[in-house]
């Protein structure tokens, strides 16, 4: 087994949250995102499906999610999603050959 050839050192507010890489082929993904939807989005469909809940796709939410694909798995591979909040500070470092 080969080591991971770029690896991503994830960390919030200072403290390390995952150590992420692939090992042959694939990408590696870290992202902050922000997303708050108008209530004019909702349709009747949306609210019929079993388990919507309108109050948590109305709220405003700030995230980050590490993942990726192993392409010689042919997997998709999470490490971590978690919620931000205004003031986190989120740090990446890009690693080398473990």
């Amino acid at each position: 087994m080969s080591a991971a050839r770029i690896r991503f050192e994830v960390s919030v507010n200072g403290a390390v949250k995952c150590v992420a890489g692939i090992e042959e082929f694939g990408v590696l993904s870290a992202i902050v995102g922000w997303v708050k939807r108008s209530p004019q989005t909702l349709t009747p469909g949306m609210r019929a499906k079993a388990g919507f809940n309108e109050n948590d796709f109305l709220e405003e939410k700030i995230s980050l999610d590490v993942s990726g694909l192993d392409s010689a798995a042919d997997e998709h591979v999470h490490w971590l999603q978690e919620g931000l909040a205004p003031g986190d500070v989120v740090t990446i470092k890009v690693l080398g050959v473990k």
